[in-house]
């Protein structure tokens, strides 16, 4: 064995170490919140009795702007747009309408 294969096992042997004592530290603080709260670690995606009510209740909206574009979402309507997207290309000379202005002649 030469020394840098020793250097290397070595090496491996110190993170084999460190992540066991990583898995004994982790499962006493398990063990210790466990203890300290025996029903409440419940990680099953289950709600307090506070949060159910709330969301019996249904959706609260700031104001008659949201309510409607609750309600348009909800039919599949959703917004949209007269002209197209924006932002879509950039505008070039060529691309662009070109104005008209009528202006009022005075007599």
């Amino acid at each position: 064995m030469n020394p840098t294969e020793s250097k290397e096992s070595v090496q491996q042997q110190i993170k084999s170490d460190e992540q066991t004592n990583n898995n004994v530290f982790e499962k006493f603080e398990e063990e210790k919140l466990k203890s300290k709260y025996p029903s409440g670690m419940n990680l099953s995606g289950g709600h307090s009795s506070f949060v159910q009510k709330r969301l019996q209740k249904g959706t609260k909206f700031f104001d008659s702007g949201d309510y409607q574009m609750a309600k348009q979402r909800s039919r599949g309507g959703g917004y949209k747009p007269i002209f197209g997207s924006t932002g879509d290309a950039i505008p070039t000379p060529e691309t662009v309408s070109v104005r008209k202005y009528y202006h009022a002649t005075i007599m």
